[in-house]
C-alpha cells in the first residue's frame, strides 16, 4: 500500500514543469547548460525552493542572483519558459533586480490517498492534477 498526498503530487508536477522549461530553453535557444553555468544554478535553486516550500511553513523564498555574468535577455526567456510551464500549477516567480521571490499560490487539501497499484496511483495523481487546472 502506498500513500499519496496532494502536496507531493503538486511538488513533483512543478519540478517536472521546470525540467521541461529547461529542455525547451536548451532546444529553442541553442544554449547548452553546462555544470558551471549560472542559468543551471538558478534552475537548481528554484527546484530546491519548490521542494522545501511546504517543509518550511510555506514561506516566500528569495534567490539572490549574481547579475554580473548574466545575459538579461536570455535570463528573461528562461524565466518566462518556467512561468509558462508552471503557472497553472501555482508557482509564482517575481523578479526584482537581482532577486527572485518564489511561492506557490495553490490551496492544498490535506487529503491522503492509499493505493495498491501503479494504475491506482496514476489515477489519483491525474485526479489531483485535473482539479488544479
Amino acid at each position: 500500500m502506498k500513500e499519496i498526498n496532494e502536496q507531493k503530487v503538486l511538488n513533483l508536477e512543478i519540478r517536472k514543469g521546470i525540467i521541461v522549461a529547461r529542455d525547451k530553453f536548451e532546444k529553442y535557444h541553442n544554449y547548452y547548460l553546462s555544470d558551471s553555468d549560472i542559468y543551471l544554478d538558478i534552475i537548481d535553486q528554484i527546484i530546491i525552493s519548490v521542494m522545501y516550500y511546504w517543509e518550511y511553513n510555506k514561506i516566500i523564498d528569495m534567490i539572490f542572483i549574481n547579475v554580473k555574468n548574466l545575459d538579461n535577455n536570455l535570463f528573461n526567456k528562461l524565466l518566462n519558459l518556467i512561468k509558462n510551464e508552471t503557472y497553472h500549477l501555482g508557482l509564482r516567480i517575481i523578479r526584482k533586480q537581482n532577486c527572485l521571490y518564489l511561492y506557490i499560490n495553490k490551496i492544498i487539501n490535506k487529503n491522503i490517498y492509499f493505493v495498491e497499484s501503479v494504475k491506482e496511483e496514476e489515477a489519483v495523481s491525474n485526479l489531483i492534477m485535473a482539479r488544479k487546472k
